[in-house]
């Protein structure tokens, strides 16, 4: 998995600068409620009163590879890929290569450094 940081090579407006104030803030931050995938955007719940946000983002995650058939893909670009679990998530069970952009340097480290564990 690889992730790459594209904020230097804006020319114009103020996005990376809005995208870097608002999640380089610390990971504890997000760590308080977010799951362990640091997974920033909602879930997919069911009717089990026992579900956690930990099974409904992966959940999620499953039906999205599922949908977008990666099974059958060599490689995924990850566009926003934030702390980079869906790509990790491919690199570990789908055997895709796959490509994280990020606008923060904080996430890009973050997922830098999950990606060199994993």
């Amino acid at each position: 998995m690889n992730v790459i940081d594209v904020s230097s090579q804006l020319e114009y407006g103020g996005s990376a600068a809005a995208v870097q104030f608002h999640y380089d803030v610390g990971r504890e931050f997000y760590a308080l409620w977010l799951d362990n995938s640091m997974t920033y955007s909602s879930a997919l719940w069911n009717d089990d009163p026992h579900d956690t946000l930990q099974d409904a983002q992966r959940r999620k995650i499953d039906h999205h590879l599922n949908v977008a058939r990666v099974d059958r893909a060599n490689a995924v670009l990850d566009i926003g890929c934030g702390w980079g679990g869906l790509a990790l998530e491919l690199a570990r069970n789908e055997h895709v290569e796959a490509l994280g952009v990020t606008l923060s340097r904080e996430q890009l480290s973050i997922a830098q450094n999950r990606a060199r564990s994993a």
